[in-house]
């Protein structure tokens, strides 16, 4: 008997380009490495917020030079390990996908220059904790952070994006991909919440679900929580999901494919 994970989508493998953190992209490598899907190469590494992503698909379409060497603070080393410099490489991380996925898990906004970047790559990159960097950057506390960094530290800044622009941000998204379905992933939450510790998270779902509301024909909105809620919350932490689950999002990431979009990006049915 087939089971539901090696029954395929479609007669060809979906070519998907993702955007998001590492809770997509593990579940999305499952359903590739079955053959369910391509994934496109990506410019970048794991993405967290909406100018993040928009910045990446700004390169991918030519409307922003490629990061160079001085970048990789930023999460661009896969690209220029994989030489993705020409046009066509670049627009072959977008042009080819049937669909596109977007997760956006955080509203902080971290900046090198001109170019947007994800806290633990800028972490990595200077030897100083999260939690430090944020207090650093989003708070001006440096009084945890060792002289000797103070001075890379100094060409970082970060901020808190707003609901408001963050829809902004994802509606110029939208046109930059027209006419491609997309399917927009949230962070999830843990339930119950008494302290609160979870309301940017939650305000950012509902954002995205009015989002995917404004625009039925093209938008999907795929939110793990109610999955996460039915397995009695498999997590590691509150970013990570536990290993056997990776798979439960992968069969319903395929069966989301399947049943909401593939029927309306190329006529095929589960």
């Amino acid at each position: 008997m087939k089971t539901e994970f090696s029954v395929p989508i479609g007669s060809q493998p979906l070519k998907l380009a993702a955007f998001g953190t590492c809770r997509l992209h593990n579940s999305l490598k499952l359903l590739e490495g079955s053959g369910h899907v391509t994934l496109l190469p990506a410019i970048a590494g794991f993405s967290h917020s909406s100018a993040e992503i928009n910045q990446h698909i700004d390169i991918a379409l030519g409307n922003k030079p490629l990061p160079n060497e001085a970048m990789k603070p930023l999460g661009y080393t896969a690209a220029l390990n994989r030489n993705l410099n020409t046009t066509a490489e670049l627009r072959g991380t977008i042009d080819p996908a049937d669909i596109v996925l977007i997760e956006i898990s955080s509203l902080k906004l971290y900046k090198h220059k001109d170019y947007y970047g994800q806290s633990n790559r800028i972490s990595e990159h200077l030897g100083v904790p999260v939690s430090i960097l944020d207090s650093a950057l989003l708070h001006g506390d440096y009084s945890q952070v060792p002289d000797k960094k103070l001075h890379a530290l100094a060409e970082f800044e970060a901020r808190i994006q707003d609901l408001p622009e963050c829809r902004k941000t994802l509606k110029e998204i939208l046109a930059k991909l027209a006419p491609k379905p997309i399917i927009l992933l949230n962070h999830f939450l843990v339930e119950p919440d008494p302290n609160g510790r979870f309301i940017a998270r939650r305000r950012l779902r509902a954002m995205l679900k009015r989002l995917r509301e404004e625009n039925p024909e093209r938008l999907f909105h795929f939110d793990p929580t109610p999955l996460l809620r039915r397995f009695n919350w498999p997590i590691e932490d509150m970013a990570h999901y536990e290993e056997s689950f990776k798979h439960v999002v992968a069969l319903e990431l395929r069966r989301y494919l399947a049943q909401a979009v593939l029927p309306v990006s190329k006529g095929l049915t589960a």
